[in-house]
């Protein structure tokens, strides 16, 4: 049975108060490095997994933009806190790649791109 990353819950806890509208900025403001720093260390955490037990891939028809509207979802609340606007077409398109590999690469992207974007901005996912 595979556990949780338990720096997950920390994330979706300080993502939640972060989100309430019961929160008082000056609180939103201090959880927002305690969110930054819960990815780089989960980025470092994977790397060091990744590295010292590398995983074989399971490949199988996988649809791309599903996987990136799935990691979409798990932003949410960054992509809603910085007022991005998000784009990804419903495709059927599919190919061969392990969805658990493919999704740690679209959430690293697609992090680093909210991060990267400024306020009301926008981040498009294109497959073809």
């Amino acid at each position: 049975m595979k556990r949780a990353n338990p720096l997950n819950l920390v994330r979706g806890i300080a993502q939640t108060i972060c989100g309430s509208g019961a929160t008082a900025p000056a609180t939103r403001d201090q959880l927002q490095p305690v969110i930054e720093e819960v990815d780089r260390i989960t980025a470092r955490l994977n790397e060091f997994i990744d590295y010292s037990k590398p995983r074989e891939p399971h490949v199988v028809p996988t649809a791309p933009t599903a996987v990136a509207r799935d990691v979409a979802r798990t932003l949410e609340s960054d992509l809603e806190d910085k007022n991005i606007q998000f784009e990804c077409p419903e495709s059927e398109v599919q190919i061969m790649a392990d969805p658990t590999m493919l999704r740690q690469v679209l959430f690293n992207l697609m992090l680093n791109a909210v991060q990267a974007v400024p306020a009301d901005g926008h981040i498009a996912v294109r497959s073809r």
